[in-house]
């Protein structure tokens, strides 16, 4: 019995992402070795094209979905008819009936999923920073660090190389990002793995696995080439130019090279200069200060010199305004109170908190736009002072001492919140669309506040790290009103800073409200989850409490070969159920051990002289299996094709009869593999309910709420944040995994509360 992993398909984090070339109008670009691809379209044309490549993503993977299953339900059965361990027979059985049921649940899932993967290519900004939308939380482009390729990919992707490489540089073009085989959305690589990503959520069998890898290989192959050749005549209506790439320009730092970048020509400067190539332009760009640098911090030089064409006509030069305000670098985020305390500069002045306000005010109101340096939010109060030095400008104005603190706790707050978020879940949204109105309410100090406007700012935080118990694995609201509901008072909340101070608590109030819902679903579906995970739990001890008394009655005895069949295909699962439904010391579960002995005692060689074996005892022995059998699903034709052979064993099997039928040793019953090793025992009895782990989960680190354990301590299960998806383990799989790093606890849940 192995894990079973049960996600909607996910797996666990925000997405990747590829960062799209800066254009100009409605150019857009893809690259190749020495030259620039230039899609020449307006955003109107640009959208009819992507729906057209989408309509063709859907057909296809529609048909290949419905293929694979069908395929490999067939495959399935083959393998089934060639395994003789009882337990993996049952195992595969299953994984045949659960690819049956998520034929058409699945595959809407995953057309839904690889649909929304190509319309959101290329993912926004800052989506690197945590894994893609869905206990699914993958990045773009990173797929294949989540799952190794099937072996034999290769032989699908070789034959079609060169088409799967003109179609991803003319979507490139399209979409004005760089475009590999590994993050292309229409690409077999990504498609492949949207289709074992559904797999993972299907139940199914190591075997069954390993079939559907070969059956996806075998329609990827047949249905490939045909679905790439629509997408190239698709992409090929584009009107495309090509710009030549120039050499790399000199760098600036002796030992330094920096490669030279290429930019398609807008069409004003295109039409103030008229030397220029119509196929594009080729610049060498000036130097600029190292990334890790804030954009809006770094020194900008007042004037560029015009760089020559290829023609030799020169460009006009472009001048850009000296900020009134920079810093350099800014200081570490783990600096904040430093520098909200540094002293003024000789010739700067306080500004008044009037000037503040209204510096807070020119801010974004869905965020403050913090930027990110080396993977930290840089301090609020370096984005506060940026946008009152560009308020102010003719005077160096700082923010004063005090008001400088209480931004600082505020901007602390916010980071430390949003730290425990994927930079695309909504949450940090939120998270940062608050940001505004708590640096209002702790400039203007509104008097009547419960709490004081810190203790405020404190509570609000808290409520909005919240609600990712109403988030999925993507780091999306679950019901999407949530999102829209949420905003809505956040705006209200930014203008009640202002307007209406006394407003702010009953905002506040009708959030708690909010979030106390939002915990008594996420309750639901864990006691759902429990009570799911204890009938399953029950079934388990059906099948160990018939596995042990076959282990008992039948290993190692010689049977016929319809007794056999009969015990694979029916009896044992007859047997389960009575097992499931009746306690070890009830009448049905006795009678069903009963039976076994008189099957055995039939067939055993030294009994077979009994008078008792007569005609009329091997009648009633059959009614009686056949009795046992009333539970399972067979048909009147089945159940006589199974019985028959039995039937004819028992009567030569009689006293008297000569010719007695071919015996076969019984094999080894195999228990279930969830045993803890004898030195795990503490550790698994150190297990608690409640507590929240962080487990790997496909290469990708989740946080997960252990909610179950079996009475036996052979299972656990965990529900993730929002509980809107579970992981099954065994006990003793989990404890290898904390050994090994795979798994350890973690000391306090996700909500910043």
């Amino acid at each position: 019995m192995t894990d079973s992993l049960e996600f909607t398909p996910s797996k666990i984090g925000p997405p990747a992402a590829s960062s799209p070339l800066a254009l100009d109008g409605s150019l857009a670009q893809g690259t190749t070795a020495d030259s620039l691809l230039v899609a020449q379209v307006s955003p109107e044309q640009a959208q009819t094209v992507r729906r057209d490549c989408e309509r063709a993503l859907e057909q296809f993977l529609r048909a290949t979905w419905s293929e694979v299953i069908d395929r490999g339900q067939v495959s399935v059965r083959e393998v089934l008819a060639t395994t003789k361990d009882f337990v993996e027979r049952s195992a595969l059985g299953d994984s045949w009936e659960a690819l049956s049921a998520a034929k058409a649940p699945a595959g809407d899932a995953l057309v839904r999923r690889m649909l929304q993967r190509a319309q959101d290519f290329p993912a926004p900004p800052g989506a690197s920073d945590g894994a893609r939308r869905g206990l699914s939380l993958m990045a773009e482009g990173e797929e294949n660090e989540t799952m190794p390729l099937p072996n034999g990919f290769s032989t699908v992707e070789t034959p079609v190389a060169g088409v799967l490489d003109e179609v991803g540089r003319l979507f490139g073009a399209l979409v004005g990002a760089p475009v590999t085989r590994a993050n292309n959305p229409y690409g077999l690589e990504i498609i492949c793995h949207g289709f074992r990503e559904s797999f993972q959520q299907i139940k199914l069998a190591d075997s069954a696995r390993q079939a559907m890898d070969r059956v996806l290989l075998q329609s990827l192959m047949g249905n490939g080439p045909g679905y790439l050749a629509t997408l190239k005549r698709t992409l090929a209506t584009i009107p495309m130019t090509r710009a030549v790439l120039p050499p790399a320009a000199p760098s600036l730092v002796p030992g330094t090279p920096r490669p030279a970048m290429a930019r398609a020509p807008a069409p004003h400067i295109a039409a103030a200069t008229p030397g220029l190539p119509s196929g594009g332009l080729s610049l060498e760009l000036i130097d600029v200060p190292p990334i890790s640098t804030p954009a809006a911090t770094r020194p900008i030089p007042s004037t560029a010199a015009a760089a020559p064409s290829p023609t030799g006509a020169a460009l006009p030069s472009l001048d850009f305004a000296p900020l009134a305000f920079s810093t350099g670098t800014p200081p570490p985020a783990t600096s904040v109170a430093a520098t909200a305390s540094a002293p003024p500069h000789s010739a700067a002045t306080d500004a008044s908190p009037a000037e503040v306000l209204a510096a807070i005010r020119s801010l974004a109101p869905a965020g403050t736009s913090r930027q990110r340096v080396n993977g930290a939010l840089e301090p609020i109060t370096v984005v506060v002072q940026r946008a009152l030095a560009t308020r102010t400008a003719g005077r160096a104005a700082h923010i004063p001492a005090d008001i400088a603190a209480r931004l600082a706790t505020v901007g602390d707050l916010t980071a430390t919140a949003r730290a425990r978020h994927a930079a695309s879940a909504e949450v940090d949204a939120l998270l940062a669309r608050a940001e505004r109105p708590l640096l209002k309410l702790v400039t203007a100090q509104r008097d009547g506040l419960r709490g004081g406007s810190t203790g405020v700012a404190s509570r609000l935080v808290s409520l909005l790290g919240e609600y990712a118990s109403g988030c999925d694995d993507q780091g999306r609201f679950i019901e999407p009103k949530t999102a829209n509901a949420v905003s809505g008072l956040l705006d209200r909340l930014d203008d009640a800073v202002e307007r209406e101070p006394a407003a702010v608590d009953t905002i506040l109030a009708t959030l708690e409200r909010d979030v106390d819902g939002l915990r008594h679903l996420r309750r639901q579906r864990v006691q759902r989850y429990q009570e799911a995970l204890e009938g399953r739990q029950r079934i388990r001890d059906a099948r160990e409490r018939v596995a042990d008394a076959l282990r008992t009655k039948l290993s190692g005895r010689k049977l016929p070969r319809p007794v056999l069949r009969a015990l694979d295909m029916a009896l044992r699962h007859a047997l389960i159920v009575t097992a499931v439904r009746t306690e070890p010391g009830g009448t049905a579960w006795q009678q069903s051990l009963t039976l076994l002995d008189r099957l055995t005692a039939w067939f055993d060689p030294a009994l077979a002289a009994s008078p008792s074996r007569t005609p009329a005892a091997a009648e009633t022995l059959l009614a009686d299996m056949a009795r046992t059998l009333d539970g399972t699903v067979l048909d009147n034709e089945e159940l006589h094709s199974l019985m028959a052979p039995v039937r004819q064993c028992l009567l030569t099997s009689v006293h008297g009869s000569t010719t007695l039928p071919e015996l076969f040793v019984v094999p080894q019953f195999a228990g279930d593999g969830a045993d803890i090793p004898p030195g795990d025992l503490a550790a698994a009895n150190a297990l608690r309910v409640g507590d929240w782990w962080e487990i790997t989960v496909e290469q990708r680190r989740a946080l997960v709420q252990l909610i179950w354990l079996s009475h036996n301590r052979k299972y656990c299960a965990f529900a993730n944040t929002s509980a809107s998806n579970k992981l099954e383990y065994m006990v003793a799989k989990l404890l290898k995994a904390a050994q090994t790093g795979g798994a350890r606890a973690v000391p306090t849940s996700p909500s910043p509360g």
